[in-house]
Formats: structure tokens, C-alpha cells, sequence
């Protein structure tokens, strides 16, 4: 028995067009929500590395406050001065050229630690003026009491304020802390 074969081998050109109008619509739909998501994780990652170099800062200045021998603040609350237990001082302050917080070991050069300014220029990350114009650093000496009255001793507290900004985005993160240095 012999079979033959009468299918249709290609498509006709009403079909062409049906496939690729059904292909374009579905296109349209996809490329909104793909640019969305696309702009949805930009942010997040913009507004996590903003995040992560105020936190870095803060973790670094408390660190050294809080075992500093003296603390005092300089440049109308622009710049910090520590002196460690061990005599060396570090200076915390921002860069002027690369927006950067940066510290200086002794007379040293400073040095960036907090944002990503590179060779002189700004990064995509940087420390800007606080909001309200607040002092980035200030230092008051509380007296501790006992529950008459009299005083104990005094401690400072170191109270830091550091906004970080993404000038790609425009987001901004400010974080506050308020440090004891335990040895002055």
C-alpha cells in the first residue's frame, strides 16, 4: 500500500503575520516589566552600597573613640581627633577632593576608608553635609551621678552624624550614633 504524503510544507504568509503580531504583543508586555526590574535592582544595590560605607564609617569611628585616651573635635565639627591609649593620634575628617572620609595617621597623608573616591576625583559614593547643616562630629563631657546626686565621673560622648550620598541615584543615608570613649 502506498502512501502518500499532501501536508502543507511551509507557512503562508497569513499565518507569518498572525505568529509574529501574536509575538510582537507579547514582546511589548515583557519589555516594561523587564526595564522595571531593571531599574528596581539598580536601586537596591545603589541604596545597599550607601548603606554599607555609612556603616563601615561608623564602625571605624566608634571603634577608635571608644578606646581613645582624648577625643576632641576640630574644623567647627568637620574633623575629629583621637589619641589612642598607646599616644598615636588619628585625625577623621572628608576630603575635600574626593568627597571621601578619610583618616590621617599622625602628620600622615590622609587616607580614604569610607566611600570611593579615586586619585583626586569623586566616586559614585560620597560624605556630604549633614542635614540641617549638622556637625558631622561633637564631643560633650557628661557628669555620671549615683542616685543622690553626687557625681561619680565624668565621660565624654562623642556624638557622629555622617550622610553619605550616591550621585548616580541621588539617595542619601544618614546614620547618627552617639559614642562613649571609655578612657578619657
Amino acid at each position: 500500500m502506498k502512501r502518500y504524503w499532501t501536508g502543507q510544507q511551509g507557512l503562508t504568509l497569513v499565518e507569518l503575520v498572525a505568529g509574529l503580531t501574536i509575538f510582537l504583543i507579547l514582546l511589548s508586555a515583557i519589555v516594561p516589566l523587564l526595564s522595571t526590574s531593571i531599574q528596581a535592582w539598580q536601586t537596591g544595590r545603589s541604596q545597599a552600597e550607601i548603606q554599607q560605607t555609612a556603616r563601615l564609617a561608623m564602625e571605624r569611628l566608634g571603634h577608635s573613640v571608644r578606646y581613645a585616651k582624648t577625643v576632641t573635635v576640630a574644623d567647627h565639627g568637620g574633623s575629629l581627633l583621637v589619641v589612642d591609649g598607646d599616644g598615636s593620634s588619628l585625625k577623621f575628617s572628608v576630603s575635600p577632593d574626593t568627597q571621601a572620609l578619610c583618616l590621617a595617621s599622625g602628620n600622615g597623608t590622609p587616607q580614604p576608608f569610607a566611600g570611593d573616591g579615586y586619585n583626586k576625583a569623586p566616586g559614585q559614593v560620597v560624605v556630604i553635609a549633614n542635614p540641617g547643616n549638622q556637625q558631622r562630629f561633637a564631643v560633650q563631657d557628661v557628669s555620671l551621678q549615683d542616685k543622690n546626686g553626687q557625681a561619680l565621673y565624668e565621660i565624654k560622648q562623642v556624638r557622629i552624624v555622617i550622610t553619605v550620598q550616591d550621585k548616580m541615584t541621588g539617595f542619601q543615608y544618614t546614620l547618627q550614633s552617639l559614642v562613649v570613649a571609655q578612657n578619657s
